[in-house]
């Protein structure tokens, strides 16, 4: 008899289980979850992948960096010179509107790592926002950053 209460119990449940674990491998999988403004703001994070490329693997002394604030103000280092400027978020694509940048000459893969960032955050690209990661891609360009808040 308790047998067959658990089997029946457990026929019932089946369907609720098998569905939940669909649900939740879907969302991930298509990314489909709006990011709100209130998710970047008050947040730093550190480049660490450009394209295919790690960071660790290039000769740079200072780690690229964005920061969202108030009012969705962002500031950040791109390699060589600092920036600021307005970002904007509308359905998951990102943008820094009107961005400001010091002009420092840069050489090597300095320059090129602060013309990818620069060309990359001044176009709208889909925005992906992981737990500890922040992922802008766009047609040309792929750039990872890590949380790295300030503590």
């Amino acid at each position: 008899m308790e047998f067959a209460m658990n089997k029946k119990l457990m026929m019932l449940l089946m369907p609720v289980i098998l569905g939940a674990c669909t649900y939740s491998s879907t969302t991930a999988s298509n990314n489909t979850t709006t990011i709100s403004e209130a998710a970047l703001q008050h947040h730093n994070w550190t480049l660490i992948q450009v394209d295919n490329h790690k960071l660790t693997d290039l000769q740079i002394k200072e780690k690229p960096n964005l920061e969202i604030g108030e009012n969705m103000r962002a500031t950040g280092f791109a390699g060589c010179n600092h920036f600021f400027g307005q970002s904007i978020l509308r359905e998951n694509q990102f943008k820094i509107e009107k961005m400001a940048i010091s002009q420092k000459m840069c050489f090597g893969q300095v320059m090129g790592i602060e013309n990818i960032l620069s060309d990359t955050l001044t176009q709208y690209s889909t925005i992906i926002l992981y737990e500890d990661y922040l992922k802008l891609h766009n047609g040309t360009h792929q750039l990872i950053f890590k949380l790295n808040d300030y503590k």
